[in-house]
């Protein structure tokens, strides 16, 4: 890269982040997990395991779906091992989403998006969809 292109980058980024200040705007560059057109979000679990999860992410979940579902979206809990076959399309994508743990979580609204473990409190549900 030349030192022009690096500079003419640098300055691209700077005005950006810049103006995201000024006009109060957020960048968000994650990539969207998957495509929806409207809020949608999926908690993968092993539902042998839903008895262990502590009482706090039960609420946690509880409230995660009581906020999708205000803001007119999709909810589903699924174990991870069922056939998606009758689920629709952003279901089967949103299970196809790497993750690393149970339970996870995965959502998007199709600009934006999250995948990470599963809320284990309230505030933590909530904060996960501030912005959507």
């Amino acid at each position: 890269m030349s030192p022009r292109s690096i500079i003419i980058s640098s300055t691209l980024a700077f005005l950006l982040w810049y103006n995201g200040l000024i006009n109060g705007t957020v960048i968000d560059l994650t990539p969207v997990p998957f495509q929806t057109d409207k809020l949608s979000v999926l908690v993968i679990e092993e539902t042998e395991d839903s008895t262990k999860m502590p009482g706090s992410q039960i609420v946690a979940l509880g409230t995660l779906r009581q906020m999708v579902e205000q803001k007119g979206g999709e909810y589903l809990q699924l174990d991870d091992d069922i056939s998606l076959d009758n689920y629709k399309q952003w279901a089967r994508d949103a299970m196809s989403v790497k993750r690393e743990s149970l339970p996870w979580v995965v959502g998007s609204n199709g600009r934006k998006g999250f995948s990470k473990p599963a809320p284990k409190t309230e505030p933590e549900a909530t904060k996960l969809l501030e912005g959507y």
